[in-house]
């Protein structure tokens, strides 16, 4: 079996306590396996508190009893006292994974952090750039009827990476836009089963030369549209209010309403102006922000034709995070790396973890006719 995943994931620790929203505390269904669930049984005595007092059965499954959306297991200064009091080996094998998200394509077994854990965001924010590698073991593999779209989709993705890793001179804008047009073309070849990887490698090599992508930077500059910019933001963030489950959050979320049911275009387009300027700092973040989401979440076997919305959404919950920080810089004049690495993490929550919210922005971006490299540059706040 062979084991792709980014450099980080081997040296990943939790940060426990110093975490800013514990994924313990975010009332999220944590499942509990048969064998965790007898040890707490056993240990009962050591806890403090009987099993069947935090544990529950439903529908087949064994699940957490929330206290305040919190894990009873929780204490007061945010540590898991099964941990504490039996060891981490006493963990059921949910929380020992996250934020270990594991796919299996055939005889490739694909790990990746999920973002939605605010280390992960500060590590990613740190680095130079991300790194990608294999690991191989005996472990045998299960058949897979989907090897040769797994190769192919794992050449788009690669050819897609090299755009964000040249160091050129050119915005984020016209690196997600020529992304999407890698996309299209790849679409296309699946469609008419001529997944050749050596040739969509040296047609894309020669239609994106260095000289073509700082040609199309030139001519994608001041291209977007602020006023519509403006009007598409006012309905993208509604779509938060269902799935924001955590108190500070939805006081964000409301002060978002507030922004835009108060304010005016031309306040917006004021404050923009000053929020980019803020931004300067978190350019080199955004490349390897989207490196990262690229590797990670690109993947959509076997139905590769949903891929293009599943790159723009991406792109939307990129813009959410800049709508929230656009407004928390608004209320402070200044844009923290802790408050932007709460905002990231708190966004990628909603983006990974509830497929409703998922869908509800894939409605509003197709209601818009945004699944477009249109749709990209509006979306992208830089």
């Amino acid at each position: 079996m062979l084991y792709f995943t980014v450099d980080m994931y081997h040296d990943f620790e939790c940060s426990a306590d110093a975490c800013p929203s514990t994924c313990c505390g975010l009332g999220w269904n944590i499942d509990i396996d048969e064998e965790t669930y007898q040890k707490m049984i056993e240990y009962e005595e050591q806890l403090g508190i009987p099993a069947d007092d935090w544990l529950v059965r439903r529908n087949g499954r064994i699940c957490v009893k929330q206290v305040d959306s919190r894990c009873p297991m929780l204490n007061e200064n945010n540590l898991c006292n099964v941990v504490l009091k039996l060891g981490p080996d006493y963990m059921c094998e949910v929380c020992k994974l996250y934020p270990r998200m594991p796919a299996q394509y055939g005889d490739v077994y694909e790990i990746y952090l999920a973002l939605s854990c605010p280390e992960v965001v500060a590590r990613l924010m740190n680095k130079n750039e991300v790194l990608f590698g294999f690991g191989e073991d005996d472990t045998p593999a299960p058949e897979y009827p989907y090897t040769r779209l797994y190769q192919y989709e794992s050449a788009v993705r690669t050819i897609m990476v090299d755009v964000f890793s040249r160091s050129l001179n050119i915005s984020l804008s016209t690196r997600l836009f020529v992304s999407f047009g890698i996309l299209d073309r790849a679409v296309e070849s699946v469609r008419n089963d001529q997944m050749d990887i050596d040739l969509i490698q040296r047609e894309l090599g020669i239609e994106f030369s260095e000289e073509k992508l700082l040609c199309l930077d030139s001519n994608l500059r001041g291209i977007v549209d602020e006023n519509r910019r403006y009007l598409f933001l006012r309905q993208i963030q509604s779509a938060m209010h269902e799935y924001v489950f955590l108190e500070s959050f939805a006081e964000s979320v409301h002060r978002i309403d507030e922004y835009f049911s108060q304010g005016s275009l031309e306040q917006y387009l004021t404050d923009m102006q000053d929020f980019k300027a803020a931004l300067e700092p978190y350019h080199a973040f955004y490349l390897n922000y989207w490196v990262y989401r690229i590797f990670a979440d690109m993947m959509e076997i076997p139905d590769y034709e949903k891929v293009q919305e599943k790159f723009v959404c991406i792109a939307a919950g990129f813009c959410l995070i800049q709508i929230m920080a656009l407004v928390s810089y608004v209320d402070k004049r200044t844009l923290d790396q802790e408050d932007y690495i709460y905002i990231i993490s708190g966004i990628s929550r909603m983006t990974e973890h509830y497929e409703g919210f998922r869908n509800s922005l894939a409605e509003k971006l197709r209601e818009n006719n945004l699944i477009s490299p249109v749709g990209l540059l509006l979306l992208t706040i830089e």
